[in-house]
């Protein structure tokens, strides 16, 4: 074992940031392949596991800066450190909120998934929301992951201060690992009460800290110099780096060790031994992950993580007709603007305010030249980011909502085990598990449309072509229905949408038009789309199904036209 001393601070680590790029590439890199690549055999599974990477970072640096100002001054300023995080974190939240708003108003989004969206951003419970079952736009999905961080956030402080102050800072190891125990029991006694690793298992903060705990438990090592000799620690470096590779190249989020095997704990244990290799400046894996483009990468890690999920709904709508490559760039670029964007001028000027108070620079003679441009920038890069958006959202809002739709359909789908709810009066229930399979999807990484993804594969893998072969699709109208609401009274139209082999196409729009007015629908995992027309004033003597109706589908890159009349 080396020593170092206690009075020794982390200082900053490139390659830490480093690994931020990594992760953050890794998930990116997931969802591209869960939302419009799912066949890519270019694109890892293992992406999802950039979040654990995440965690354990979070864990290790939070963990360090608390016992070191435990160690410099004796106690722990939790204002200082609660202002800090607050100001380091809440800006870019707010302005993603506002501009995912906006989106969604000019895209025609479900107000209510926006205000269950809304609510889990701003308290830091967005995952709790998403175990609930609450509906939220497909495109906040990730914004799990920050919940989760942001509780521990603020717990950790506390408990970590009561801990040391009756035991003393030895207790941190065996806090840890308890908690890490705890993760491992919970996730193991979830799975097999519920049956799934989702939602309990995968989004609970309990069933996760196991990863920030470890992080905290490397951090304790580290600073109290109980971490092994440079060259047990490059090779202990070289194992989780190989291990994590393993993870990357060969699992999924789906597979069942994860949860029942202490999966998610390995995976973690295997993040933090390359986070102690990396804290060696002579580890090769150090050099490489210093390098300026990651670092700066890094850097942008955060802002990346907020933004890429909404471009990716957007961007990609635009690219059906083009190869993966194409699609790629465009989402790397996107993603890449937004988050620059935000960090020059929502993230960077608001951070400095988290050091002091404003209220004590409000009695030197710069405010104004500080905080009113600062907090200026940050309003004009909501806007610009807000006008980047809401048109390209509004021109491709009924792909949005289709997708909103598709995502929540196959969630419910999976998880219900019935069929799906809101079937018109007179319909024939929808097979629940007619759709594609989501078996053990995660809310961030659930396909859209398995059998037509946005940009379509090869069959060998390679880069797909850029016109896709049209599969026959058949328009099926039920009778219409009249709509049990008193007070808003309106006919409930349905049509179903399959392809030669009777499977249901989900995420498609179709048009209906009757006598009285005319609607949209998208269908579901089943291929079932419903919209209600409204109808005034209805006497209980109308019919109903004396209505004439016509439904179209236009087709699509993978899909051919098809419409259907009532009556037959």
């Amino acid at each position: 074992m080396t020593a170092t001393g206690t009075s020794s601070r982390l200082g900053h680590k490139p390659a830490l940031d480093g690994l931020r790029a990594v992760a953050v590439l890794l998930v990116m890199a997931h969802h591209l392949r869960a939302f419009a690549l799912p066949d890519a055999r270019w694109l890892p599974p293992g992406g999802y596991l950039g979040v654990d990477l995440f965690f354990v970072l979070s864990g290790f640096l939070i963990t360090s800066l608390l016992l070191e100002e435990r160690d410099a001054t004796g106690r722990i300023a939790f204002r200082s450190f609660y202002r800090r995080r607050a100001f380091r974190l809440f800006p870019a939240v707010a302005a993603f909120v506002v501009v995912q708003a906006a989106a969604a108003l000019v895209a025609g989004q479900s107000i209510t998934d926006e205000v269950h969206f809304w609510f889990g951003a701003f308290t830091y419970t967005s995952n709790w929301v998403m175990a609930a079952n609450w509906s939220v736009p497909a495109n906040t999905g990730h914004m799990w992951s920050l919940a989760v961080e942001e509780q521990f956030y603020v717990v950790w402080p506390i408990v970590l201060l009561l801990a040391v102050r009756r035991w003393g800072a030895r207790v941190l190891p065996w806090l840890a690992g308890a908690g890490v125990t705890i993760a491992i029991a919970a996730r193991v006694y979830l799975t097999h009460r519920f049956g799934s690793g989702y939602p309990f298992v995968y989004l609970h903060t309990e069933t996760r800290v196991d990863a920030l705990l470890l992080g905290a438990g490397l951090a304790w090592l580290v600073r109290h110099g109980r971490v092994p000799s440079p060259s047990t620690a490059r090779a202990v470096g070289w194992i989780g780096a190989v291990a994590l590779a393993g993870f990357v190249l060969y699992t999924n989020p789906t597979d069942a060790f994860l949860y029942t095997s202490a999966g998610y704990t390995v995976l973690a244990l295997a993040a933090t031994m390359l986070l102690l290799g990396l804290l060696d400046e002579h580890f090769a894996l150090t050099r490489v992950l210093s390098t300026r483009p990651l670092v700066a990468i890094g850097r942008l890690s955060y802002s990346l993580y907020l933004w890429h999920m909404l471009v990716l709904f957007i961007a990609l709508s635009f690219l059906q007709h083009h190869d993966a490559v194409v699609a790629t760039t465009a989402y790397l670029v996107a993603s890449f603007a937004l988050a620059s964007i935000s960090y020059r001028f929502v993230e960077h000027p608001l951070r400095e305010f988290g050091r002091r108070p404003l209220r004590r620079r409000a009695r030197t003679d710069v405010p104004h030249r500080r905080v009113v441009p600062a907090f200026a920038a940050a309003g004009a890069g909501a806007v610009v980011l807000t006008l980047l958006t809401v048109a390209p959202a509004y021109a491709r809002r009924h792909d949005i909502v289709a997708r909103d739709r598709a995502v929540a359909a196959a969630v419910a789908a999976e998880h219900a085990g019935s069929p799906l709810a809101d079937t018109p009066p007179g319909a024939t229930p929808v097979d629940a598990n007619a759709g594609p399979d989501t078996s053990g999807a995660t809310p961030d990484q659930v396909p859209i449309a398995p059998a037509a993804p946005v940009i379509a594969p090869s069959p060998d893998g390679g880069a797909p072509p850029t016109t896709l072969t049209r599969r026959t699709v058949t328009l099926t109208l039920a009778a219409p229905a009249l709509g049990t609401d008193p007070v808003t009274r309106a006919v409930v139209l349905l049509a179903t949408l399959r392809d030669a082999d009777g499977n249901g196409v989900a995420a498609r729009t179709i048009h209906f038009a009757t006598e009285v007015g005319a609607c949209d629908g998208v269908t579901d995992t089943a291929g079932v789309a419903s919209c209600r027309v409204a109808v005034g004033a209805v006497t209980p003597s109308t019919d109903p199904a004396a209505a004439t109706v016509h439904a179209v589908y236009d087709g699509d890159a993978s899909t051919t036209p098809a419409s259907a009349a009532w009556p037959v």
